[in-house]
């Protein structure tokens, strides 16, 4: 299935795009907590600890760069779920999707796939399950 390989590579991007980018925040931070240069400790009286500011702006940059990765491997779920969906849709005309998808939980149709979220719909019928009854091969490991 061409989506479970492109979700392979979006992840292997994703994972990728986050250690590259981190690395001059966790570098700044880790010079910091080091005390090498430029982040070398200079005789201070005040309570505040030295380049505070410049460790939390590190900080929060690596928050919002990860917050940027989580939102684009969310999409890369969704998309593969939905096509997942639409790929087993494709595969087995309503009957035998009935007879065969999740224990009876769907009387006439399979699930909408319009507007919100997929989760709630996705997770307490997937849990019902057998992985023996399941009608998608799960992928190679």
């Amino acid at each position: 299935m061409e989506v479970l390989f492109f979700l392979q590579i979006r992840t292997k991007f994703i994972r990728a795009f986050y250690a590259e980018a981190s690395f001059p925040f966790t570098e700044r931070k880790r010079k910091i907590e080091a005390g090498e240069d430029p982040f070398k400790p200079l005789y201070n009286e005040g309570g505040e600890p030295q380049f505070l500011k410049e460790w939390e702006e590190a900080d929060d940059a690596l928050d919002v760069l990860g917050q940027m990765c989580i939102s684009m491997l969310s999409s890369s779920l969704q998309l593969y779920l939905k096509e997942s969906v639409n790929d087993l849709h494709g595969r087995y005309n309503s009957e035998r999707w009935q007879r065969l998808a999740l224990a009876g939980l769907r009387t006439t149709r399979p699930p909408s796939r319009k507007g919100g979220s997929m989760v709630p719909g996705i997770l307490p019928r997937s849990a019902r399950y057998r992985p023996d009854e399941c009608p998608v091969q799960s992928p190679p490991a």
